[in-house]
């Protein structure tokens, strides 16, 4: 089974114009996603994620979200099947169950506080190792603080946060992909005026 998979925070997906940019740029890729989860969409109707993304080739899962997490949306393509979603945590994270070529693998988004109550957060989730799970999203903390936030203050409290997504990882016997495959070295998806910010990694569960 093999599947591509593309992670993204969209900071709000309401403007058609960044819509079509963001499946121009799916469309640049060597191999066009079969999964594409996205977190801070701000689509609030089953009807305006149809609308915007079904004549590309994607179905759509949705959930709406809160005044906090602002919603997700995981397109994927055709030939896998949607058999359950579920949300928790204030819809913090959000669990779709999928079948492919009769496999049966989860993929769960999540989209962390970024303040203290993310450890709290990263502590109450539960995934369980029994079915195969790719866990996607904005974790708002990294795992390796020395080479992903050089010069960072170790007493921080996102030092904590560190600590509980490795346990979260381990507990339902994860590896962060990103890490594996790039062991040394250190990359960002953003960036703002004073400097580097998190990188987003996609820990998958083998």
């Amino acid at each position: 089974m093999a599947l591509s998979i593309v992670t993204l925070n969209a900071n709000g997906l309401r403007d058609q114009s960044k819509r079509a940019g963001l499946l121009q740029w799916f469309r640049s890729f060597t191999a066009v996603p079969d999964i594409v989860c996205l977190q801070e969409c701000h689509c609030s109707s089953d009807l305006e994620c149809q609308a915007s993304f079904r004549a590309s080739g994607y179905l759509c899962a949705l959930a709406a979200g809160s005044t906090h997490a602002r919603g997700y949306i995981i397109l994927f393509r055709p030939n896998l099947s949607l058999i359950q979603s579920r949300s928790e945590s204030d819809c913090r994270f959000w669990l779709c169950e999928f079948r492919f070529c009769n496999q049966v693998f989860r993929v769960c988004c999540v989209y962390a506080p970024s303040n203290p109550a993310r450890n709290q957060f990263l502590v109450s989730v539960s995934i369980g190792p029994s079915v195969p799970t790719v866990l996607a999203g904005d974790f708002n903390t990294v795992l390796n603080r020395s080479l992903d936030r050089p010069g960072s203050d170790p007493f921080d409290v996102s030092c904590e946060s560190s600590c509980a997504l490795n346990r979260l990882l381990n507990a339902c016997s994860s590896i962060d992909i990103s890490r594996y495959l790039h062991p040394t070295s250190s990359s960002y998806t953003w960036t703002r005026s004073d400097g580097p910010r998190l990188p987003l990694k996609l820990p998958i569960l083998l």
